[in-house]
């Protein structure tokens, strides 16, 4: 049995289906194929799992030091099955939504696993058949998967991934941590809120230095998780981790012979795009010059006419809200409009330890490898009555301007609030505005925003609070 429709999409995570659903607005008849569930790794396995647990971890700390703010509530103490249940609520709440949305918006859903028969149509392996669906353009999201090398042997009972993590039932006493990145150092502060020994190992000279985040903002996180009880280890060459028999944990051994031991492992070296199994091959799908991905164009244009291929497949930036603007970059692209092109330069990206930090555009170590002379001002939350009132003093906002300009080309912020204030940063790179700009701006008080105007200010030796 072949379907007929005119833009086909493999791929239901938040590039897929927000694609889907654009493109549907646009008149476009639309058959989204996906073999799990709809919302993809960031809603099911990732972004949003993850944001309850640490929103929960931040509750629980709260109720832990209620009393300098003169309440009493005796022995606090949590019950790790409920947390997770109403993670998993959640997580069921929002896919119900977007199954909704695409119901609401006409989109066939097509469960099964999808592979590319040539570049107009694809099989899909469903309970007991296979259908063939043929469209006039192609979008791929199929994703990315969790990076492993032979050294560190997945099991999935102590030797884990963050997918594994997240749904389980009860909490170690100790855990290894390998990786220092966004996913290591969000769960490394997760799971110590809630009392685990957290050993977390990096191989580069510092946590989140695969980033964009500025080396002032990395160095105090690295303070803020010691202070946490985190046993923090950079530059640290590990040789393998295994399950340890006699101790029934497992081991982690150093090049130099040293070793570290815990009840399990929780292996974060990132995610690769997923490539292998599509089809790619045979419709003749070029990938990008490293291999790590999709080559597309700016309109997320595949080398093949109508085959267009968006989020961590192209193996880029493996970032959510990444993949949705691509979805539609391509689902305009493909119904005929016009829409801006993606500017690296101004991607907003956010960690969620606690406190949260952001950023976007360049540092000054990054201006300065691309010969702009750039200089930098920052006001410390200290300084801000609505942070030391709420009891969130710990924190920095930190901007990066062209010094010959005064225009704005990074951000890097720190501190309760920080994922959203970074947005004022992107519209300001992205509208040139200069420091002046943003100091012109009133922000209202008592506000966390009003250390944007003062970090612009302090550039110039101008700002009132420091």
């Amino acid at each position: 049995m072949t379907e007929h429709c005119q833009i086909a999409i493999i791929g239901a995570g938040p590039g897929g289906y927000v694609a889907a659903i654009r493109a549907a607005r646009r008149g476009a008849s639309i058959t989204l194929i996906e073999k799990d569930s709809v919302g993809g790794t960031c809603l099911n396995r990732g972004c949003i799992p993850s944001k309850a647990l640490i929103s929960a971890a931040k509750r629980f700390h709260i109720l832990q030091t209620v009393s300098r703010w003169g309440f009493s509530t005796g022995n606090v103490t949590f019950d790790w099955q409920t947390v997770v249940r109403r993670k998993d609520a959640v997580v069921a709440q929002l896919r119900r939504g977007i199954e909704l949305l695409l119901k609401k918006n006409s989109v066939n859903l097509v469960r099964g696993t999808a592979r590319l028969l040539n570049a107009r149509k694809i099989g899909v392996e469903i309970p007991d058949k296979t259908e063939v669906i043929q469209a006039d353009k192609i979008i791929l999201a199929a994703g990315a998967e969790t990076s492993s090398i032979p050294s560190f042997p997945i099991d999935h009972n102590r030797i884990v991934t963050s997918d594994d993590a997240l749904s389980w039932e009860s909490l170690p006493g100790s855990l290894i941590i390998v990786g220092g990145g966004v996913i290591g150092c969000e769960f490394a502060m997760l799971f110590a809120a809630f009392g685990v020994k957290i050993t977390l190992i990096e191989a580069l000279p510092s946590i989140l230095a695969l980033t964009t985040l500025d080396a002032v903002i990395i160095s105090r996180l690295e303070s803020l998780m010691k202070k946490a009880g985190i046993a923090l280890m950079t530059n640290a060459a590990l040789k393998s981790i295994a399950h340890d028999r006699v101790n029934n944990g497992v081991l982690a051994v150093f090049d130099k012979g040293e070793s570290v031991s815990a009840d399990k492992a929780l292996i974060s070296i990132g995610r690769k795009p997923l490539t292998g199994g599509l089809g790619l091959e045979e419709a003749g799908i070029v990938l990008s010059c490293q291999g790590r991905g999709v080559a597309t164009d700016e309109k997320m244009r595949t080398n093949i006419p109508d085959i267009y291929a968006i989020g961590d497949m192209t193996g880029l930036w493996q970032l959510a809200h990444v993949a949705s603007y691509q979805g539609i970059i391509a689902a305009e692209d493909a119904t005929g409009h016009e829409h801006p092109p993606l500017r690296e330069d101004i991607v907003p990206s956010c960690i969620f330890t606690d406190p949260p930090s952001a950023t976007v555009g360049l540092s000054e170590k990054e201006a300065e490898k691309r010969g702009i002379e750039a200089a930098g001002g920052e006001f410390p939350y200290r300084a801000l009555g609505k942070a030391i009132a709420s009891d969130e003093a710990e924190g920095l906002i930190r901007v990066i301007v062209e010094k010959k300009t005064g225009r704005i080309i990074g951000a890097h912020l720190l501190g309760e609030g920080a994922p959203e204030m970074i947005h004022e940063f992107a519209v300001a790179i992205r509208q040139k505005l200069k420091a002046d700009d943003l100091m012109d701006v009133i922000h209202a008080h008592p506000t966390y925003s009003e250390g944007i105007a003062e970090a612009c200010e302090s550039i110039y030796g101008l700002s009132i609070h420091i």
